[in-house]
């Protein structure tokens, strides 16, 4: 309860932000697992915008959005690994993924 709070407060320490991006990252799969689906976007949201730079974290979202039919945040998500890590295969990947499934519709 009080880590987030720390997190917050103090943007500049780096290690408790960074600790509290994996517990937040562990939660989110925790929550995926558990269905508890609202939670896991909450707290797989939280650990991106906790460490913004962290593949990881924009990766794990983007699958949950595309297990979840959410196409708009499926592409994007991808979209924006693609443009921080290009010659990254597993974000071309699965940005290639997300297009590909996406409703006909959506197209």
């Amino acid at each position: 309860e009080q880590l987030p709070k720390l997190a917050e407060r103090n943007p500049a320490d780096t290690s408790i932000r960074a600790l509290e991006a994996r517990t937040q990252y562990r939660l989110g799969l925790l929550y995926s697992r558990m269905r508890k689906l609202a939670d896991a976007e909450r707290a797989l949201k939280t650990a991106r915008r906790l460490d913004p730079e962290s593949f990881d974290y924009h990766y794990v979202l983007g699958l949950y959005y595309l297990e979840r039919h959410d196409w708009p945040r499926a592409v994007e998500i991808p979209q924006q690994l693609v443009e921080r890590f290009p010659q990254n295969p597993a974000a071309q990947a699965l940005l290639r993924d997300a297009r590909q499934k996406r409703a006909p519709e959506k197209d």
